[in-house]
């Protein structure tokens, strides 16, 4: 206790001295410098509306002044208001606009006098005079911040806060402001002697605390390097375990004595619970079946296991155990990864992979095993007759025959729906109810073959005909229904039948799995992101459904359109929202846009929930923006056609792929056709448009010059190909959406070279197909599903190809450039 009485008289100097210090560098910077800041803004504010009120007051003595008119009294005014200056160097100023907003008098920007203001933005986008507008309409005055010009210096542009003022017998606005930047120096100021200050303080204490700190390390030093090697030790492990993004322990002799929350959250118990535990206690497994295995220095050990958890049905974790030296005994370090959704995922994949097989294999095989035997009658026999033979039988049909030749069939269908829900008597003739003509065909054609006349046809019975052309029996649609209960038309039935968003959430989690089996089977990246796109029209159609149910009966037609790749059929299991509503012309058509902005908004939402995320530049139907009626939209485009440059094209091409999801869909095509007529020489905006695309940046082939490392937005090397197709589809006025039917039209029309159409065709397809690989292993591994290909996961042969790819994403450029006649421009 002696030895540390000076060490602890040491410390409580050294403490209490750099706690004044702290105490006094915290007070200054929490309490001082805001209260100051805060009293120094405040005073200035007070001094803009001083300084505006005084203004203002000019302002009514001209208005007042009987002995001129109001024309002469208002230029005198502005004359007078635009003369005065203050602040530093006598910079500061007034401005005058109106209700409109229509600038009346700037000082340092007069190209803005006599100008609207209703679409002005600072450099953040906020529309400042349309907020002064908005202040005066409801408070008569108050206080603005933007960004605007330094001064008379239009070349820097800085935070400002004005004051703006009513003046209503003349419908001004009157506005005056400081800029930031002055209250901001003058704290600047404040905080630098602050700082100095400090500084010097600290610099007195360490010269004095200089001596007693050496004489302290020398009494310290052998009791703390005895404690150093445990301390560290014990410090890079707890680090190490605390760092990791799954869960880790530390082990001495089988036993916790740390662990980090993630773990801990797998167990379902707090830290102090996990300490008393041994690693059998944890695991499935023996810690003796593992310490056998790390008898060798430097060796790890990792396998499958099970947590025993009581509160799971058992968690499937694969754990990696190392050993490591800790304070000169022999440690333990335990990372547990938790594979239970990777696993459960696998097993569905596995299991739907091998009923699509299945499926597939069975809707190729003849119709032997299919036919069912039939019942036969003749012309003359009753409906009850005809059910009695269908009983004796077994079978839900029967088959009407005149002379040997069938001419009809009755169903178990009929009979409830004709016969019983008529009322008809039981000696009705069973012709009355047949259904007929009957459709035949070769009992050597496959299911699928059979399928396809059955749906084109819309029967439920197919009758079978034998090499002789004689009925040999009869298919069932049933047959076919319970064969396709694992396939893609059964999913989409389940979304008509489904009753909330969660079910539909349920139902859309799964379409990662049929994706990966479809990608395992070798299915066409082309019909993949079809089967994508379908499924997402059903589930909007079905929140549409649910929405209308919910808000009631929409007050006019409408259509709910979506854009970008949902619109051209190619989405993917990344793509966010990009949708919006048209609204039938009304007349109260305020009234009813609040109706559709309100189902807008609940559409939106629950499209979120179930898993399609909003959109980040907003272009959904819960922005009134985007739901208008249907003369807006025509305007809208006739806005983007006429008057757009290249960087608004950029953002509103996505438009051009629009397609009717829900609702009328001959608003779509009204306003496909006002399209297709604003079009019409209309060279100025195809070169625009043109230009969005030859001057987006691809990622170039040098950057995947360094072999295996780094990343790849894949998103950014399709979007240029998808660009070109668009451009010369809209040209050659191409109805269709989808880019590769869009590219098989061109072609067609001769519009591109066939070694165009065939490299185009190929790398849509490389792309597309890694973008989904890779989007689908994300999901499928628990993790955010995005358009950023690591290229440590390419194998060589696609890293080779994808350089190849974005060469020729280049070239396309350069062909875009020729064709537009744009090679000079960058």
């Amino acid at each position: 206790m002696k030895r540390s009485s000076p060490n602890l008289i040491f410390l409580s100097i050294v403490g209490s001295s750099i706690l004044a210090i702290l105490v006094f560098v915290i007070t200054a910077f929490t309490l001082l410098l805001p209260m100051t800041e805060k009293n120094m803004m405040e005073k200035k504010k007070e001094m803009l509306r001083e300084l505006t009120n005084s203004v203002w007051s000019l302002a009514r003595e001209y208005y007042s002044d009987t002995s001129l008119s109001q024309e002469e009294a208002k230029k005198l005014a502005i004359k007078k208001i635009g003369k005065i200056r203050y602040g530093i160097n006598q910079k500061d100023y007034f401005w005058i606009t109106d209700n409109q907003p229509v600038m009346i008098m700037h000082p340092y920007r007069p190209d803005l006098n006599g100008k609207p203001l209703g679409d002005y933005e600072d450099p953040t986008g906020k529309k400042l005079f349309v907020e002064s507008v908005k202040i005066v309409k409801e408070h008569g005055e108050g206080y603005l911040e933007y960004l605007w010009q330094w001064m008379d210096d239009p070349s820097r542009i800085v935070p400002k806060i004005s004051f703006v003022k009513g003046f209503e017998p003349w419908g001004w606005i009157i506005g005056t402001g400081i800029y930031i930047e002055d209250v901001r120096k003058d704290i600047r100021v404040l905080k630098a002697g602050i700082i100095r200050t400090s500084v010097i303080i600290a610099l007195l204490l360490t010269v004095i605390f200089v001596f007693l700190i050496r004489q302290s390390s020398i009494i310290e030093k052998r009791r703390l390097e005895a404690e150093k090697n445990l301390k560290l030790s014990r410090e890079k492990y707890m680090t190490l375990v605390e760092a990791s993004t799954e869960g880790a322990v530390m082990l001495i002799d089988g036993k916790v004595i740390f662990s980090n929350n993630v773990f801990n959250k797998m167990l379902g118990k707090n830290p102090l619970e996990v300490l008393s535990l041994h690693f059998d206690d944890i695991f499935d497994t023996s810690w003796e079946s593992i310490a056998v295995q790390l008898n060798e220095p430097g060796k790890t050990v990792s396998m499958e296991t099970k947590i025993k958890n009581p509160h799971h049905s058992g968690n499937e974790v694969i754990i990696t155990v190392s050993q490591v030296k800790y304070g000169g005994s022999d440690g333990y370090l335990v990372g547990i990864k938790n594979i239970s959704g990777q696993y459960q995922y696998k097993k569905e994949k596995q299991s739907l992979s091998e009923e699509l097989q299945q499926t597939l294999v069975l809707m190729h095989q003849p119709l032997n095993h299919y036919i069912s035997d039939f019942a036969r009658c003749d012309l003359d026999t009753t409906v009850q007759e005809a059910a009695r033979i269908m009983t004796q039988k077994g079978t839900d049909n029967i088959i009407i025959f005149k002379d040997e030749k069938a001419i009809g069939i009755i169903s178990d269908s009929d009979l409830r729906k004709r016969a019983l829900a008529g009322s008809l008597p039981p000696d009705t003739m069973a012709v009355e109810i047949m259904t007929s003509p009957v459709i035949t065909a070769s009992d050597h054609i496959t299911l699928f073959e059979a399928d396809y006349i059955m749906k084109s046809k819309g029967i439920s019975h197919l009758l079978l005909k034998d090499k002789n052309g004689d009925i040999c029996g009869v298919l069932s649609r049933n047959i076919i229904f319970n064969l396709h209960k694992n396939t893609f038309s059964f999913l989409l039935q389940e979304i008509e039948d489904a009753k909330n968003t969660l079910q539909l959430k349920i139902l859309y989690n799964r379409l990662p799995v049929i994706v990966d089996a479809l990608l395992s089977s070798g299915s066409q990246i082309s019909n993949i992101t079809r089967f994508i796109s379908k499924v997402s029209d059903a589930i909007t159609r079905k929140i549409i459904s649910l929405a209308i149910e919910k808000t009631g009966t929409p007050p006019c037609r409408f259509a709910f359109i979506a854009m970008g790749s949902e619109g051209r059929m190619e989405q993917t299991l990344a793509t966010d929202q990009d949708n919006a509503i048209i609204i039938e012309n009304q007349e109260n058509q305020e009234t009813v846009k609040e109706y559709f902005l309100k189902i807008g908004k609940m559409i939106c939402t629950n499209l979120d929930q179930t898993g399609f995320h909003y959109c980040k530049g907003n272009i959904m139907a819960m922005n009134p923006v985007w739901v208008q009626s249907l003369e807006t939209w025509k305007n809208y485009f006739s806005k983007w056609i006429n008057t757009s440059n290249p960087e608004d094209l950029l953002e509103s091409s996505i438009f051009f792929d629009l397609k009717n999801v829900y609702g009328e869909a001959s608003f779509v095509e009204e306003l496909r056709q006002h399209v297709s007529e604003e079009l019409k020489n209309k060279s100025v905006f195809f070169l625009h448009l043109a230009l969005s695309v030859i001057n987006f940046r691809v990622p170039s082939v040098s950057q995947l010059s360094g072999g295996y490392s780094g990343e790849i937005d894949i998103k950014k090397v399709i979007f240029p190909v998808t660009g070109l197709i668009r451009i010369l589809s809209l040209r050659q006025n191409i109805q269709a959406l989808n880019s590769l039917e869009r590219l098989d039209a061109l072609y067609e029309n001769m519009v591109i070279s066939k070694t165009i159409y065939e490299e185009t065709k190929q790398i849509l397809n490389f792309l597309t197909y890694l973008r989904i690989r890779q989007q689908t292993n994300s999901i499928l591994h628990n993790e955010t599903a995005d358009n950023i290909i690591d290229l440590q996961m390419l194998t060589e042969i696609e890293l080779t190809t994808l350089k190849k790819v974005i060469s020729k994403t280049e070239e396309l450029q350069d062909f875009l450039k020729t064709e537009f006649k744009t090679a000079e421009i960058n």
